[in-house]
């Protein structure tokens, strides 16, 4: 990667590597920019390799300018040295480091992670899909999960077992040191990585698709794969690249692709496909059932009262002791009586699903209700593609809305929730109003969130948070103080501190401002230590104020110019 340091006027710039731009080119457009920046051109470069030199000579032509040729360019190395120091993260040496790795090998890996990439397995497969990797798994390799459902980050992370699975997705890491293939930006590699990519000419997917692998060792130290762990790796993105749903559906299948070191058997099993963890292990782990799960009940309870309406309680009593009794929820026995009925059982069934399971559960609803509203907000929350999930997303809505019309609810108007139809709609509208907040659309997003307020306006899915934080990122801090002023509630400091923010955002340091936070640290002073990142408390001493507190209003207070440098400097002078 090209950079440009001036000794006279300390001046630096760097340049951006690009597939489509040589390393000339770029080289060359750095030095103009440069030239350009400080309207003077030096007395002397110096350069830390002779092509270069050459290079640069040619482009001066006739110059009164010095080339020099140096072994070795400190004050580059001073600069590299303090910009690793200052954004942090352990050293990570290249691929080409690790003895017995070599340029052809990292081609093929290159090749089979372009593959991987464009395969976009994690359509199918979430972080809840474990791979059993059997036949040859060198150690630390023998589970895997896809990543990049969620949108977020894209590539594979591996564990020794299923235990070691667990504790990550709960967050119990421990000392776990587990390997990653990760996708980013060519910046986000390595620098001997980076002019490996460009000077070889290496395979690449896209300007985000550029493969890392590694394992973090400690806060010093990465490692980088073996010539065997990069052979196994390279022989798994193309046969995880070469599966397709119909194998990937069966839970167990069998590829045999050609690695580094040739043809190479992959057996490839999905256990939790195969075998779903219950309810009771999962609960077992702590791992919390989806809500949604519940809606059973209220499903059969207002489809019960349909059937059988009752006058009295004790009518309503035996109803509910003769059709639902004790037993668990999804063994409370009911009919579907169309299609409409059959794919919300399925939802239910869904909801309660693990990893590729509900994405086929999900698809069956899909078959037999295209306007199944809660089948389409799942697909959408299995959907890594933003654009794709807004619009499943809308379609829910507007399925929802078109229900909800012709079901007639008899709910008074603001109590939508209290009729069960119209249940799925609200929920839907929820998930694209948050949608909207995360890309970015916050108009959209607060429209959606005030309408859902007087949908329902006892707030059954707690929007009055996601509105104030909304408002407030939105810097829209005047409809920020009159939302606190409608919602507040003196048991939560959440309310405390958004009044505060919002005073700051509106008068910056003033009177007023000052007053608000002196209450909200008042109200909670532990609120403030949390937005001030201070020492994490004992376990026995956590505020769930606090957190929920600092969980919906981080944000806006980071968001907002000056608001923690400014609860610093008060909070310091209490």
């Amino acid at each position: 990667m090209p950079l440009w340091i001036s000794l006279a006027d300390r001046f630096v710039t760097a340049g951006e590597l690009h597939l489509e731009r040589g390393p000339d080119e770029e080289i060359l457009a750095i030095l103009d920019e440069a030239f350009e920046e400080q309207r003077r051109r030096p007395g002397r470069i110096e350069v830390s390799e002779p092509c270069v030199r050459t290079l640069v000579l040619e482009h001066l032509g006739e110059s009164d300018i010095d080339v020099l040729l140096q072994e070795k360019l400190p004050a580059a190395e001073e600069f590299l040295s303090k910009m690793a120091e200052r954004f942090g993260g352990p050293d990570m040496s290249g691929a080409l480091e690790v003895p017995g790795v070599t340029v052809l090998s990292m081609r093929s890996f290159a090749e089979a992670a372009r593959a991987f990439y464009e395969a976009a397995p994690w359509r199918l497969l979430s972080d809840r899909d474990v791979i059993e990797i059997r036949g040859g798994a060198p150690p630390g390799f023998p589970y895997a999960v896809v990543l990049g459902m969620g949108g977020i980050e894209r590539g594979l992370g591996f564990f020794d077992d299923k235990q070691a699975f667990w504790d990550v997705l709960t967050g119990n890491v421990g000392n776990a040191k587990p390997w990653s293939v990760t996708f980013g930006t060519i910046a986000d590699l390595p620098l001997a990585d980076a002019n490996l990519w460009v000077d070889h000419g290496l395979d690449v997917a896209g300007p985000n698709a550029y493969p890392l692998a590694f394992c973090v060792q400690s806060a010093n130290r990465v490692k980088r794969p073996s010539p065997r762990i990069l052979d196994f790796l390279t022989g798994l993105l193309r046969a995880l690249a070469a599966s397709g749903p119909a194998e990937i559906d069966r839970g167990r299948w069998k590829r045999t692709v050609v690695s580094i070191a040739g043809p190479r058997d992959y057996e490839l099993v999905l256990p939790f496909l195969l075998e779903p963890p219950t309810r009771e292990e999962l609960a077992r782990r702590l791992v919390l059932p989806d809500p949604r799960v519940f809606e059973r009940l209220h499903f059969l309870f207002h489809r019960k009262f349909l059937e059988h309406p009752v006058q009295t309680a004790k009518e309503l009593e035996d109803l509910m002791a003769r059709e639902i009794g004790d037993r668990p929820i999804d063994e409370i026995p009911y009919e579907p009586k169309n299609d409409g009925d059959r794919a919300q059982e399925i939802c239910f069934q869904a909801f309660d699903a693990w990893g590729r399971l509900q994405g086929q559960l999900v698809e069956q609803a899909l078959s037999l209700d295209p306007g199944c509203v809660d089948a389409l907000v799942l697909k959408a929350e299995r959907t890594p593609d933003a654009d794709e999930r807004r619009r499943l997303y809308g379609t829910a809505v507007a399925s929802g809305e078109r229900q909800a019309a012709e079901s007639d609810p008899t709910a008074i108007p603001g109590g939508l929730w209290t009729h069960y139809p119209t249940r799925p709609y609200l929920r839907a509208l929820h998930a694209l109003a948050h949608e909207l907040e995360n890309q970015e659309n916050s108009a959209d997003a607060i429209a959606r969130y005030r309408s859902l307020l007087q949908l329902d306006e006892e707030d059954h899915q707690g929007v009055r948070y996601c509105l104030l934080s909304c408002l407030l990122l939105a810097g829209q801090f005047r409809e920020a103080e009159k939302h606190v002023k409608r919602h507040e509630s003196p048991d939560e400091c959440l309310w405390f501190y958004a009044r505060a923010l919002a005073a700051f955002g509106r008068y910056g340091d003033s009177k007023a401002s000052r007053k608000s936070l002196e209450k909200a640290i008042e109200r909670n002073p532990g609120a403030a230590d949390r937005f001030l990142d201070e020492e994490e408390p004992e376990p026995d001493d956590i505020d769930d104020d606090a957190v929920h507190c600092v969980h919906e209003l981080m944000e806006a207070w980071s968001e907002t110019p000056g608001a923690l440098d400014w609860l610093r400097e008060r909070t310091l002078g209490a």
